[in-house]
């Protein structure tokens, strides 16, 4: 799996697209959680975040967390992994399988966390504004 990626910002200038390297995102390691890393940013100019979740195959469970008070949309690129369900108890009352392909919106203060399996999984959020 690549750990760290180029981030390329396509731009109109003058109405023909040019594109410029701006810098290179790496994944942290998440702290605590064993195998799990973090790539996020911040497209000022597009008004939109991105993280990018990836843990290695039998990483630590990613305990039920919420989002915050935004609405997120997920996409899982690689996997499968098990996304569990739940209160702000964190006491869990549902998991599903999600593949590769599978999108996943997330309203706000919505509980959830991840079960890595044999395989490694990457999914990627974008936040939504609004």
């Amino acid at each position: 799996m690549n750990k760290d990626s180029k981030l390329f910002i396509v731009k109109n200038i003058e109405n023909i697209a040019a594109s410029s390297e701006e810098e290179r995102l790496e994944f942290e390691p998440i702290e605590g959680l064993q195998g799990w890393y973090l790539q996020t940013y911040t497209a000022e100019e597009a008004g939109l975040d991105w993280v990018v979740l990836s843990c290695e195959a039998n990483a630590d469970v990613n305990p039920l967390h919420s989002g915050g008070d935004v609405n997120w949309l997920g996409w899982v690129a690689d996997g499968p992994i098990e996304m569990i369900l739940g209160g702000a108890d964190e006491v869990q009352t549902s998991s599903r399988i999600v593949q590769p392909g599978d999108y996943l919106t997330f309203a706000p203060d919505t509980f959830h966390g991840w079960v890595p399996g044999s395989n490694p999984a990457r999914l990627v959020f974008v936040k939504l504004k609004g």
